[in-house]
C-alpha cells in the first residue's frame, strides 16, 4: 500500500514538474505546420551559419522556410521594391537602424515586436530576452518602438599598442582627457609614430565621430529629430576630435578610412585606435599581434558613450504569416543557436553567450571580449549613424563638416551651415512621412 502511495506521489510530482516545465517554457512549436515564409538577409557571416540550421527549424516546427541571402545593396534594393509595392512577398528580413530605421519605421514598413514577444503563447519565457545586451536592444528599437532582434553586437572600441604605452609608461586612456594627453605624448612624428589615428574621410568619419558627440554630451538630433549639431556641446565633439588629428595624428588624415587606420595600427606606426570591434580579427593576425590590447571608449563630459549597432531581423507588416515569421525569429535567436553562432566566430548580440564557459575555453582575447561586452551593457549609447530618412545624403553633409574642422576652418559657422542644410533635406525627404 505505501509502495502503491509512493508511486502515484512520484506520477504526480513528475506531471506537476512536466506541467510546470511546459508552462515556463513551451509553445506549441507545431502551430503553423504546412505553412511556407520567405526569409531575406543580407550575406553576412551570421547568414551563412544560420543557412545550416535551418532544416532543425523546418523539422521542430513543420514550417518550410524558402531563404533568400543577397549582396548587401541588392538586399536593399529588393526589399525596397518589395514593401513599397506592399506585395507581401517578403515575411522575414534583416536590416540595420543606421541605414533604414527611421525610413522604413516612417514608410510603415517595420511591424512592431512587442505584442509577439509579450504573448505567452507565442513566445516561452526561456526565450528571456533581458539576455541581449541593453546596446543591441537599443540599437533594435527606432524611435521608442522595437522593430527587430538583434543577430551580433559591433562596437566602438579603444585598440592600443601594448608595447609603446608600456616605454611610455603611461596607462590606457580612461577618460576623452587622458586619450588627448596619451595621444599627444606617443606622438614622435620624427620616427613616423603617431598617438592616434581616426577616420577623416567625409562621411565614412561620422560613423567613428558619433561615440565623441555624444561622450562630450551632444547628440544627433532633438526629440523631434531636429539637428543638433551645432549646439554647444556638438562643437566641442568638432573640435576636439579635430584636434586630436591635428595634434597627434598622420598627414593627410582627411583621406583615411578604416583600413587605412587599420594598416596604421597593424604597422606600429599608430598608439591609439578607435573604430569597430570588428576589425579586430585583422589586426590578430598581423606581427604585431602580440602588442595590441583592447580598451572600452573612453568616458566623456557627457558620460561614455561608444556607438555600435548591427543587423537585426524583423518581420514585414505585409507579410500574411507574421506568427510563423515571429516563431523563426525566436528560434533563430534563442540561446542555444546563439551560442553556436557565438562559437563559430560570430560576435553575437546575447550576454549568455559571451559568458559561456565553453566560449571562454576557446577564447584567445579576453582584453577583447571584455572591451566588447562591457560595452554592449552600457546603457543610452548612440547608433553609428545620424536618425534621418536621406541618412546617406545627411552623413555626406556631416562628413563636410569634420573634414573642415580637421582642415582648422570655422567650426562654428560649418555646423550652423550644416542644420540649416539637414533641415532642407528633411524637408524634401520626409514631409510626404510625417
Amino acid at each position: 500500500m505505501m509502495n502503491k502511495r509512493l508511486l502515484m506521489i512520484s506520477v504526480i510530482l513528475v506531471v506537476f514538474l512536466s506541467a510546470v516545465s511546459t508552462s515556463a517554457r513551451d509553445i506549441d512549436w507545431r502551430a503553423y505546420k504546412g505553412t511556407q515564409i520567405n526569409v531575406q538577409l543580407a550575406q553576412q557571416p551570421w547568414a551563412d551559419f544560420i543557412k545550416g540550421e535551418i532544416k532543425e527549424f523546418e523539422a521542430l516546427t513543420g514550417i518550410r522556410v524558402n531563404l533568400s541571402i543577397l549582396p548587401e545593396d541588392q538586399h536593399r534594393q529588393r526589399l525596397a521594391v518589395s514593401f513599397a509595392s506592399g506585395r507581401g512577398d517578403v515575411d522575414v528580413f534583416a536590416s540595420q537602424k543606421h541605414n533604414e530605421g527611421v525610413r522604413y519605421l516612417m514608410s510603415g514598413w517595420y511591424e512592431p515586436l512587442e505584442p509577439f514577444l509579450n504573448n505567452p503563447l507565442l513566445t516561452p519565457k526561456d526565450f528571456d530576452f533581458e539576455d541581449f545586451a541593453s546596446l543591441t536592444i537599443t540599437d533594435a528599437t527606432v524611435e521608442g518602438v522595437l522593430v527587430g532582434i538583434p543577430l551580433y553586437s559591433e562596437v566602438q572600441i579603444v585598440y592600443y599598442n601594448k608595447a609603446l604605452f608600456a616605454k611610455a609608461g603611461i596607462n590606457v586612456p580612461d577618460t576623452l582627457e587622458e586619450l588627448k594627453n596619451a595621444a599627444i605624448l606617443l606622438t614622435d612624428r620624427k620616427k613616423g609614430v603617431y598617438g592616434i589615428t581616426l577616420r577623416g574621410r567625409g562621411a565614412a568619419a561620422t560613423t567613428i565621430f558619433s561615440g565623441f558627440l555624444h561622450s562630450m554630451g551632444g547628440s544627433w538630433a532633438d526629440s523631434d529629430r531636429n539637428p543638433m549639431l551645432n549646439t554647444p556641446e556638438a562643437i566641442k565633439a568638432f573640435e576636439f576630435y579635430a584636434e586630436l588629428i591635428q595634434l597627434a595624428g598622420p598627414p593627410g588624415s582627411v583621406n583615411n578610412h578604416w583600413f587605412q587606420c587599420q594598416s596604421l595600427m597593424a604597422s606600429g606606426k599608430a598608439a591609439l585606435w578607435i573604430d569597430s570591434n570588428i576589425f579586430a580579427a585583422t589586426l590578430l593576425e598581423s606581427d604585431l599581434a602580440n602588442d595590441i590590447g583592447f580598451a572600452v571608449f573612453p568616458e566623456g563630459p557627457g558620460g561614455r558613450k561608444p556607438a555600435g549597432g548591427g543587423w537585426y531581423l524583423s518581420i514585414a507588416p505585409s507579410s500574411k504569416k507574421q506568427k510563423a515569421a515571429w516563431y523563426f525569429i525566436q528560434w533563430a535567436l534563442n540561446k542555444e543557436n546563439v551560442l553556436k553562432a557565438q562559437l563559430n566566430g560570430i560576435p553575437t548580440a546575447r550576454v549568455s553567450a559571451w559568458e559561456a564557459p565553453q566560449f571562454k575555453e576557446l577564447d584567445r582575447t579576453p582584453e577583447l571580449t571584455k572591451a566588447t561586452l562591457e560595452t554592449l551593457q552600457l546603457e543610452g549609447t548612440p547608433s553609428w549613424g545620424p536618425p534621418w530618412v536621406a541618412v546617406g545624403e545627411i552623413r555626406d553633409v556631416i562628413g563636410e563638416a569634420i573634414v573642415t574642422a580637421i582642415q582648422g576652418g570655422d567650426i562654428r559657422s560649418v555646423a550652423d551651415s550644416v542644420v540649416e542644410r539637414i533641415q532642407i533635406i528633411r524637408d524634401n525627404t520626409e514631409k510626404d512621412l510625417q
